[in-house]
């Protein structure tokens, strides 16, 4: 019931008339998807995309109809681009319709190794019960997807980590 979309490359001569023409397609397929299919359609912005800082993502959403088309952050990812998560979902909680956790310790996106900084959930410095708290002043019932790059332990006891992590700090919060 999602259709979730990876913004275009960053390389266009003009970003404003690039963003404005993404704007003007994203809404298109929005209202295809959501009226003869029931799909929610949202951007997924990304670093090193056209879509990847606070601007960027201010300036599509405000282009685009809030009733087709919407966010579908990543928290490292935003972090990442400039932004920060808290700001992020604040402004647009009514417009999230899929979300990636990601953790990351404190990175400057310009150097290399970003798979090195990408951590398990609560170890990093995304403030994640905050962003639990929008999630819930919304009543978001949509997807929320653990997303981890690079687990320095087995795939298993990285998985262990991060539900004891959602069962502990994060779960209480929609109790």
């Amino acid at each position: 019931d999602r259709l979730i979309i990876g913004p275009p490359t960053p390389n266009v001569p003009d970003e404003r008339a690039a963003i404005r023409q993404l704007a003007k397609v994203m809404d298109a397929i929005g209202k295809i998807a959501l009226e003869e299919y029931g799909i929610q359609t949202g951007i997924h912005p990304h670093v090193h995309s056209l879509i990847e800082n606070p601007r960027q993502i201010d300036s599509l959403m405000k282009q685009t109809n809030p009733k087709y088309f919407n966010l579908a952050p990543d928290t490292a990812q935003l972090w990442m681009g400039g932004g920060e998560p808290l700001d992020m979902f604040e402004k647009y909680k009514s417009r999230l319709v899929y979300i990636h956790y990601k953790d990351i310790r404190g990175y400057n996106r310009s150097l290399p190794g970003y798979m090195d900084n990408v951590v398990e959930l609560g170890q990093g410095v995304i403030d994640f019960p905050a962003l639990h708290r929008i999630l819930k002043s919304v009543n978001y019932r949509g997807w929320i997807t653990i997303d981890l790059d690079n687990a320095r332990i087995s795939p298993l006891e990285s998985a262990k980590v991060q539900m004891e992590y959602i069962k502990k700090v994060l779960e209480p919060i929609y109790l």
